[in-house]
């Protein structure tokens, strides 16, 4: 059969292939589509407002405060942290490892979850087996050595075992017990060392590590305080998360 308009990016009459587009979004859509309709009446006042001849200053003032209050409070609602932090830091992945890594942990607390994300930078090895080409020169002079050498290549074994290793987690913390279950699930799942000592502060209740009940205390009255513009019989938002797994496959005896 003859290629026709429907063999376009097929081979061998296989289903239609086409390229894959690495494009993640970083915006949040739902919350953008929300912040909109507060910023779109707003701004279409702020057009209209030289043309007012009187009460112009209170007018301004009274849709100033009502459209902000009502997007800080779905903001606190629909937006899924509101404490962040990032680092970088250099770490052991697994148990009886002589291997040190560098990557970027990230956690943000949100009013009923908390969100770690861990991305992998590069890593530090005792004993390295890489062999590296250069070129080596040298001059000699009358009263002098000069002795010159430039990296050209790495040859041998290159470590690219966590290349592209990304972690992005969702565990929440809206009840007493959550922070250890979600703990006891981490050390199932075999997760990085860094991502589960995280967990681990945020799971004691003893002493100076309460930042887990003092997070929970937080979201809970936050989200309660919030929940009072709403009618009685109203739906109120949700505020529970997601879980999204690691981008590569990540095993503990890796």
């Amino acid at each position: 059969m003859d290629k026709g308009w429907f063999s376009a990016f097929r081979d061998d009459f296989a289903p239609t292939r086409y390229e894959s587009s690495q494009a993640p979004s970083s915006v949040n859509i739902k919350v953008t589509l929300l912040f909109s309709v507060f910023v779109v009446p707003y701004l279409a006042f702020l057009i209209i407002l030289p043309g007012l001849r009187v009460k112009r200053i209170i007018s301004f003032i009274t849709m100033t405060i009502q459209l902000g209050t009502g997007a800080m409070l779905f903001g606190s609602v629909y937006l899924p942290y509101w404490n962040v932090g990032d680092a970088h830091i250099v770490s052991q992945f697994r148990a009886h490892s002589t291997e040190r890594h560098e990557s970027l942990l990230g956690v943000r607390v949100g009013l009923g979850s908390v969100n770690i994300t861990m991305k992998y930078v590069r890593t530090f090895r005792a004993h390295s087996t890489e062999r590296h080409e250069s070129l080596l020169g040298v001059r000699v002079g009358l009263g002098s050595v000069n002795i010159t050498m430039k990296y050209v290549r790495t040859v041998g074994d290159v470590h690219k075992r966590y290349d592209g290793l990304y972690f992005n987690e969702h565990y929440d913390i809206t009840g007493i017990s959550s922070m250890a279950s979600e703990l006891q699930q981490a050390f199932h799942n075999g997760l990085p060392y860094p991502m589960l000592k995280v967990l681990e502060y945020f799971s004691l209740n003893q002493g100076s590590f309460d930042w887990g009940r003092h997070y929970r205390v937080a979201g809970h009255y936050t989200n309660a305080l919030s929940s009072v513009p709403w009618p009685p019989n109203s739906s109120r938002p949700s505020t529970t998360g997601y879980r999204t797994r690691c981008s590569r496959s990540w095993s503990t005896s890796a």
